[in-house]
Formats: C-alpha cells, structure tokens, sequence
C-alpha cells in the first residue's frame, strides 16, 4: 500500500491522524493486508462452517423479570430527562451528521 492509497483510506474511513503516527499506522495497515492474504490462501473447503465456538446449551434461557413497583419508582425517579406526558426521554447516542 503506498501513500496515495494509505490517504485515500484515511479520507474513506474519516480518520484523522496525525502526521507523526502516520508511518506507523500505514505500516501496521501493510501488516494486517499481508495476513490477511495470507489467511486467502488457506484451503478451507472441506472445513465444516461453525455458527459458535459456544456449544449452543451453554447458553442460558432469557427469561422475563417484571420489575418491582420499588424498581420501576427507583427508575423514573432518577431517569435524566421525561417529556410532558411522563415519556422517558434518551438522548441520540450516536451524531448521525
């Protein structure tokens, strides 16, 4: 990966880095690239697909747990923000501009 091609990237991701961390970014770029071109030339077709590595009863069952009348006062009390009509207001966590 050259400069050119290195920039281009950072523009693309909108990352901005400073000059002097620059090479060493670019470089740890090449790095990843070269593995994972390495990775491309493993034979994997006769590699059974796995969904997860945790055996699927390992899992615990979600179960619903109304919360006290306690709990939910606890909740409201303290909630930072509610509407006029008593809504419980969250703030955008994510800038979407």
């Amino acid at each position: 990966m050259d400069t050119k091609q290195f920039e281009t990237l950072l523009q693309l991701a909108s990352l901005h880095v400073d000059e002097d961390e620059r090479a060493g970014l670019q470089q740890d770029v090449v790095s990843i690239l070269s593995y994972v071109d390495k990775l491309q030339e493993l034979q994997l077709d006769s590699v059974e697909f796995v969904r997860s590595v945790v055996p699927v009863e390992a899992l615990r069952i979600d179960e619903v747990k109304p919360a006290t009348q306690e709990e939910q006062t606890s909740i409201l009390h303290n909630f930072p923000s509610k509407t006029s009509d008593g809504l419980l207001e969250a703030h955008a966590v994510v800038d979407r501009t």
